[in-house]
């Protein structure tokens, strides 16, 4: 079994390098936001990629990080990371303190990824109308295309 020392450097690593990759998720929602406001969207599938690929790297930081908080919960014996032991360190404040930053980082991309969520659902909404329009257009061209053959033909007056 690892030392105090060792498991709040462990999850020290793991909450500053889960930070690093929030923030870079957080710019990609932002080029995002800003593709949509310009409506560029020519490469909105690679950030999407991207984020996904994101995703996939906090996930495995977020189990790494939930089998070191076992770990140290069992070491501790308390059953909480508020034990007085653990918080005298000051690099377990330092985490603490990256966790405060992990969560606002998380807070604000959420507004910022919600913002462009909706803003997808209206254009994509806007693009259903148009849809919608443009078939109506094309069945009413199509009627009346029908319904007037070309010919050709002679007109008589027999008026005299």
């Amino acid at each position: 079994m690892c030392g105090i020392e060792h498991m709040t450097a462990k999850l020290h690593a793991l909450a500053q390098k889960k930070l690093e990759l929030l923030q870079e998720f957080r710019s990609l929602s932002v080029k995002q936001r800003e593709r949509l406001e310009g409506e560029d969207l020519a490469d909105w599938e690679g950030l999407l990629e991207q984020k996904e690929a994101l995703i996939r790297r906090i996930d495995g930081l977020d189990m790494q990080a939930g089998q070191a908080e076992a770990e140290m919960l069992e070491f501790l014996g308390t059953g909480t990371l508020e034990d007085p032991l653990l918080l005298a360190k000051p690099l377990w404040q330092e985490t603490l303190g990256l966790r405060r930053a992990i969560r606002e980082t998380l807070a604000e991309t959420r507004r910022i990824d919600d913002a462009v969520t909706n803003k997808v659902l209206l254009l994509r909404e806007d693009l259903a109308q148009k849809m919608q329009q443009l078939q109506r257009e094309k069945k009413g061209v199509q009627a009346y295309g029908q319904q007037t053959p070309q010919a050709e033909g002679f007109f008589l007056d027999r008026k005299e």
